[in-house]
């Protein structure tokens, strides 16, 4: 693609410049860095030349992007970003352990204590699954090597106490930037990707022999969620004396509470629940 500069230069220029005009500036810088990245990955000449398609398609970017760029770049010194945000309020939203459950758990759904918050990570259990089988194959090919090492500096970007959020934080712009969460938009898309290399594998050359046990385990997993779906679908009252069973009085009042919101999310008539189940 790169042997024709002209097309080059102004498609990526005109793709890069209409995401500055219509975009949120943070996605497009991550989105910029990350596609850089991966052309000089994949370069396959001196570097020197290869960068000048890059550079002529950023600056034909940002030239149509300035109607969007010059007013915003006065508006923020009017803003409490004018300085830059302090580190506090810059990681007003991180990955956490509880968060991982929105891989496969939509974040629409509201399970008390599990997951809470909005923060782009579900992929679905399925593709997951699918996920961690291309692991077993990464060093078969170059771009799954790349995809899979972005997506490991994205999430230790992205999760809480993140060195390399503090360290990008101290940068110019970056400064400016808020929520080290939204950098896994990026790597949930990259995981997207592997999935689907995942899942070109298994149809093309059957499960696996080293990830059996993902098999095996996806299916008890499913099978005890399924079970205990059920269970609150149909013994609803009966499951929740037993799990208030034991605890003092001043902390059943809050189980119940959480339990009851929690029957609510797995209806089998909740339709945003049942629907992403079973896609």
């Amino acid at each position: 693609y790169f042997d024709n500069l002209a097309s080059c230069f102004f498609d990526g220029g005109v793709g890069i410049g209409w995401a500055l005009l219509s975009g949120n500036v943070q996605f497009i810088l991550y989105t910029l860095l990350v596609v850089g990245a991966f052309s000089i990955f994949m370069a396959r000449r001196p570097l020197v030349p290869f960068f000048l398609p890059l550079v002529l398609m950023l600056a034909l970017g940002v030239l149509i992007g300035l109607p969007q760029i010059l007013p915003t770049m006065q508006f923020v010194d009017l803003t409490a970003r004018a300085s830059g945000l302090n580190y506090q309020e810059a990681v007003n939203k991180v990955i956490e352990l509880n968060s991982l459950t929105n891989l496969i758990l939509p974040d629409y759904l509201y399970f008390p204590y599990v997951g809470v918050g909005r923060k782009g990570l579900y992929i679905g259990f399925f593709w997951f699954v699918m996920f961690l089988v291309s692991i077993l194959f990464l060093k078969k090919s170059k771009p799954m090597l790349f995809f899979a090492s972005v997506l490991g500096f994205i999430f230790l970007t992205a999760i809480k106490y993140s060195p390399i959020f503090y360290l990008m934080h101290q940068l110019p712009i970056f400064k400016l930037f808020r929520s080290p969460s939204r950098w896994m938009y990026l790597g949930v898309f990259f995981m997207s990707l592997l999935a689907g290399c995942g899942f070109d594998y298994v149809i093309k050359n059957g499960w696996p022999q080293k990830g059996r046990w993902l098999w095996r385990s996806g299916a008890i997993f499913l099978g005890l969620g399924a079970g205990g779906v059920l269970l609150v679908n149909f013994f609803g009252s009966f499951l929740k004396k037993i799990v208030l069973w034991g605890f003092p009085n001043r902390h059943q009042d809050v189980l119940a509470e959480a339990y009851d919101v929690f029957q609510r999310t797995v209806l089998l008539t909740n339709t945003e629940f049942l629907i992403p189940v079973l896609i």
